[in-house]
């Protein structure tokens, strides 16, 4: 009886099983329907575990690679977010500041630009003018209010020259000649009393102006020569 079984156990084991390139495969089971011994069972049942093992190895193994891509290009998106994002901050910020200095630098060009008008025209109003010896305004190429035998004052000129920019369009195109808005000009005695006519027009409610002070004399006397650059409120 032992050596039956042992034969039909040898018998089935060699009919179930080969070996096939390193490794063992499921052939089929013996051709006369003998009962698969232990043995074999075994076998079996070790190599469908081993099967199975592998099989969720490869799900696990997939699994986990997907997870980590999908990190890995959370991770890349959520950096490419940020980056943009500080950029668009910065760069928000920096034309905001810019606008906000623009802003607040605004009024002071202006007042340098005029100051440097009102410089420029009192130099001219110095000078005596081209011609040098004008009488009519509407002749004077340069309006210079200065003799032309010496630096003092003539009287003639800024009598002519006031009663010139009486007329508002002789007015215009004078403040386009000296490239400003408006423009005063006062005459003051220094040490004594006195009144001299005025040119241009006073400042009245003047958004921005920019004054300049000269030293003259007019008629042997010590005269302030203030020239105003001024621009009214709501003008462009």
């Amino acid at each position: 009886m032992e050596r039956a079984e042992r034969a039909e156990t040898g018998n089935c084991a060699a009919a179930n099983k080969q070996r096939d390139w390193g490794g063992w495969r499921e052939e089929r089971e013996h051709r006369h329907g003998c009962r698969i011994c232990e043995i074999c069972k075994r076998e079996r049942l070790d190599s469908d575990n081993a099967n199975t093992g592998i099989g969720s190895n490869n799900a696990n193994t997939g699994n986990t690679d997907s997870v980590m891509h999908m990190n890995t290009s959370k991770g890349q998106y959520f950096s490419f977010d940020a980056i943009m994002s500080a950029l668009i901050l910065v760069i928000a910020i920096s034309m905001l500041s810019s606008y906000w200095f623009g802003v607040q630098n605004a009024p002071v060009q202006q007042e340098d630009k005029m100051q440097r008008r009102a410089l420029a025209i009192s130099d001219a109003l110095l000078t005596s003018g081209n011609p040098v010896n004008w009488q009519n305004a509407q002749d004077a190429k340069v309006f210079g209010l200065a003799n032309a035998q010496n630096s003092s004052l003539s009287m003639d000129k800024i009598i002519a020259l006031a009663g010139y920019l009486n007329d508002g369009r002789n007015y215009n195109a004078t403040c386009g000649r000296y490239s400003v808005q408006n423009f005063f000009v006062a005459i003051d005695p220094l040490l004594v009393g006195g009144s001299y006519p005025t040119l241009g027009r006073e400042p009245i409610d003047a958004a921005a102006q920019a004054q300049v002070v000269r030293v003259a004399t007019l008629n042997g006397k010590i005269v302030n020569l203030k020239i105003v650059v001024w621009a009214a409120r709501g003008a462009s």
